[in-house]
């Protein structure tokens, strides 16, 4: 997975936690009575209005604060949160001051359009476990789930399960781009007695190649230029019954195979949009005549670049998604 798109998965995970620990922190030495509870301010807006929240909390409640920001799956909208030992006024009182600089955003034309506002209580015993509530259950089309070990939710019947917790390697689902390329790779998977490889480029955790192997797509390979993450990738396949459907290999891009023999009817590919655009030629070569090509990992802003890159090497854009900043697209041959 590139650098840049890595990082941001990773700070994404972790924020909450640092976030409790650095309001933890600040309070270590107030009486013990004091520590039982903590509370959370949360509201949920579109993410362009992300920024504005985040100030309008430090403005409101001191820089002592640390707003968080979380996606919400497979939507626009993000939750800012802030956590803190003792709330300045009455919940009411904030509720009333908050929802009057709602007004002045809006007059301002930001879109804080059907905000959601929650201040409670977390008691100090769930803090350690609190964390997990971020990494729910994912479903994709009733046929493919994504669990961490900690889930005790069963499939439905036809439906496939995989256990992924997050770690240090990228990619559980949660993000809008990794979710993109899930829903493509069930879109896309061969019916019973059908056939359709994949080609997992920057593949991460290994999460879009094991989710295509046990959705029947034969043969899956996935790649990586992080000796770490194909490491982690192994041992996914493994937890999920899928490590001799797969094959995973270190390798940069700039390495893979220009055979003309050697293509794919789905390639995914979750990369900056630089690397995409730099690599366009050689990603393209990969895809079968009536192959899908999925990029994600793409910047919106960026986004029409890389389309343009795809449009001269034959490829036109099929389907499109959007969530927070991040553009992801589907493209097949003219």
């Amino acid at each position: 997975m590139a650098p840049y798109v890595g990082l941001y998965r990773l700070l994404e995970k972790v924020v909450f936690l640092i976030t409790l620990c650095l309001t933890l922190c600040s309070c270590q030495f107030m009486p013990t009575s004091k520590l039982q509870i903590l509370w959370q301010v949360s509201l949920e807006v579109h993410s362009t209005s992300e920024d504005a929240i985040t100030e309008l909390f430090i403005r409101l409640f001191g820089d002592n604060i640390s707003p968080s920001a979380w996606q919400l799956h497979e939507s626009p909208r993000v939750k800012v949160s802030f956590y803190t030992v003792d709330l300045p006024a009455s919940a009411q009182a904030i509720r009333t001051l908050i929802k009057q600089e709602l007004l002045k955003l809006a007059e301002a034309g930001l879109d804080v359009s059907s905000p959601k506002l929650s201040i409670r209580r977390i008691k100090k015993e769930n803090w350690a476990e609190s964390w997990k509530r971020h990494f729910p259950v994912l479903t994709f089309d009733k046929k493919l789930m994504i669990a961490p070990s900690w889930s005790k939710r069963k499939a439905l019947k036809n439906m496939v399960r995989l256990v992924l917790d997050p770690g240090l390697s990228f990619g559980t689902g949660h993000h809008p781009t990794t979710s993109y390329c899930l829903n493509q790779v069930v879109k896309y998977a061969p019916t019973q007695g059908g056939k359709a490889s994949m080609l997992d480029i920057g593949c991460g955790t290994g999460i879009l190649s094991i989710a295509a192997a046990r959705l029947g797509y034969s043969p899956v390979f996935g790649f990586d230029n992080d000796e770490e993450a194909i490491q982690n990738s192994i041992k996914n396949a493994a937890r999920n019954q899928a490590e001799e459907l797969i094959s995973f290999k270190t390798l940069g891009i700039e390495k893979m195979s220009l055979d003309k023999n050697d293509v794919w009817d789905l390639v995914c590919a979750n990369l900056e949009a630089p690397l995409l655009i730099e690599m366009a030629k050689r990603i393209a070569a990969k895809i079968a005549s009536n192959g899908k090509l999925v990029l994600a990992g793409i910047l919106t802003h960026q986004f029409e670049a890389v389309q343009k890159a795809y449009s001269e090497q034959g490829f036109c854009l099929e389907d499109s998604s959007s969530g927070g900043e991040w553009t992801s697209g589907t493209l097949m041959k003219k």
